[in-house]
């Protein structure tokens, strides 16, 4: 077992649970982070602040995966996924995908994909430069989220509390909202009115009704756009 102690002449806090230590470092692998980036997410998370030679020899010592070796599984199914992404027009098979992360010197022993881990491959994938996007480059989702002052942001979530009482609670709460409201579900849940709804319909319908996803949702929505502004007006 790794020594995370890190003793030396700085605060570096103090790792007592091995776990949670493998844990975070395992989750910067998934995400693909910069060496540089997984010191100040230690620092912000754990309050665990090493140098990068420390660092280097805690993720030497857990055993997470490098070009050398095929990564867990876990991380496989990130990099296929990301790979699937990628590959816009779907005309690569499983053997494509995989030749695809040969070539980048990850050694995947087999293709798996599966709809409900897009979110986890979402949150850990890599953000590319976009020049009409804001989004910051060369990071991922979950690294802005957990610290957004390196971009000159600050969270606004609002804190929950854990215990099992504060959530039957909240659970309490929310039911007795949603008991309260005046209308039927369906109506509830509808997010557009009744006259956007149909005109919204037949443009996409004119667009070729293209399946919709997370990473197509936006293109399409840009492209419906300048229809619905000639019919609204910009706003």
């Amino acid at each position: 077992m790794p020594n995370s102690s890190g003793k030396n002449q700085y605060q570096n806090g103090n790792i007592t649970n091995e776990d949670i230590l493998h844990a975070a470092l395992f989750q910067y692998a998934k995400e693909r982070l910069p060496l540089q980036q997984q010191l100040t997410r230690l620092k912000k998370e754990l309050n665990y602040d090493i140098k990068l030679t420390k660092l280097k020899q805690l993720n030497k010592a857990f055993n997470f995966p490098t070009v050398r070796k095929p990564p867990p599984a876990e991380v496989s199914t990130q990099l296929v996924l990301l790979a699937l992404a990628e590959d816009v027009g779907g005309c690569k098979g499983i053997g494509g995908i995989r030749d695809k992360l040969k070539d980048r010197r990850w050694m995947i022993p087999r293709g798996r994909t599966k709809l409900d881990e897009f979110v986890i491959y979402w949150n850990n994938h890599t953000i590319h430069s976009q020049p009409e996007k804001l989004m910051p480059p060369g990071t991922t989702p979950r690294h802005i989220y957990t610290c957004p002052e390196e971009w000159g942001a600050e969270s606004l979530a609002i804190p929950l509390q854990t215990n099992e009482q504060d959530e039957a609670d909240v659970e309490h709460e929310i039911q007795e909202l949603c008991n309260s409201l005046d209308m039927p579900r369906s109506e509830a849940f509808h997010w557009v009115d009744e006259d956007y709804d149909p005109t919204a319909q037949l443009l996409y319908q004119q667009l070729g009704s293209p399946p919709i996803t997370a990473l197509s949702a936006w293109d399409l929505f840009m492209a419906m756009l300048p229809a619905l502004q000639d019919m609204y007006g910009e706003e």
